[in-house]
């Protein structure tokens, strides 16, 4: 509905058509996750949020188109904007996609790329038009090891002004001690687009243990060094657990 009082949202949901399995290729619309960078479930790492493609709440309406090859996959969306939020000038409008090539069988490097415009920022009230640009990694130099990585140049034009570009980046160390229980080891950064602010930057280990079928338990302990103005930083640390259930 319209009003605040009563709002159906839905996170995820489309129809497609695949073309068959000799041709690996597959149309759907709907509102889906953004196809950028990794696919990773800590929806508040910077290269998620500050690129807008986390998984948690910034999916968008639009159409997409998948192919895989042998060698690669890629998909490629038309940015509709996202229809749970009004009034239209708000919405965000434009394009995502991304390319992966498998240089080795446990090696994989891809690159992303987003740009969306939108007429009135409900923050700033100015318009704004968005952009990041990166590569990622995925690699798995042994069986109980994975390496996730993704760097990003994040960029905005506020109201027709050039702001300067930031740069956000992870990388995330899994090993996995027995069958199902995992240590996880991440650093991030993240420099504004502002040429005046510091760096931003966050540390995690983290524990997680897929004890059954469809669920699992996790522990993150994250330590913090941010700076949201130019002369001030604060340093944090904070702990979360967490138990997911998925039918």
């Amino acid at each position: 509905t319209r009003d605040n009082g009563e709002v159906l949202v839905s996170r995820e949901f489309w129809g497609g058509y695949h073309f068959g399995n000799e041709q690996q290729t597959m149309i759907r619309a709907g509102r889906m996750y953004l196809p950028f960078g990794l696919r990773v479930i800590e929806h508040p790492f910077y290269v998620r949020t500050m690129t807008g493609t986390n998984i948690d709440s910034q999916q968008q309406y639009g159409a997409a188109l998948f192919h895989e090859e042998d060698g690669y996959h890629a998909e490629l969306m038309a940015i509709a904007g996202n229809y749970q939020i009004f009034p239209d000038a708000y919405r965000q409008r434009g394009y995502s996609g991304y390319i992966e090539f498998a240089v080795m069988p446990r090696l994989q490097v891809g690159a992303s790329s987003l740009i969306t415009y939108q007429k009135l920022d409900p923050d700033i009230l100015q318009s704004a038009v968005r952009g990041a640009h990166g590569a990622m990694l995925r690699w798995s130099p042994e069986e109980k090891i994975a390496v996730l990585a993704e760097a990003d140049i994040v960029h905005s034009v506020i109201d027709g002004s050039v702001n300067h570009a930031g740069f956000a980046s992870m990388a995330q160390l899994d090993y996995e001690f027995l069958r199902g229980l995992h240590g996880l080891a991440t650093t991030e950064f993240y420099l504004p687009p502002k040429a005046q602010a510091l760096w931003l930057n966050r540390d995690w280990l983290s524990v997680a243990w897929f004890a059954y079928p469809h669920v699992d338990l996790r522990l993150d302990g994250y330590w913090a060094s941010e700076s949201f103005v130019p002369t001030a930083r604060i340093n944090s640390v904070a702990m979360l657990g967490q138990v997911h259930v998925s039918l």
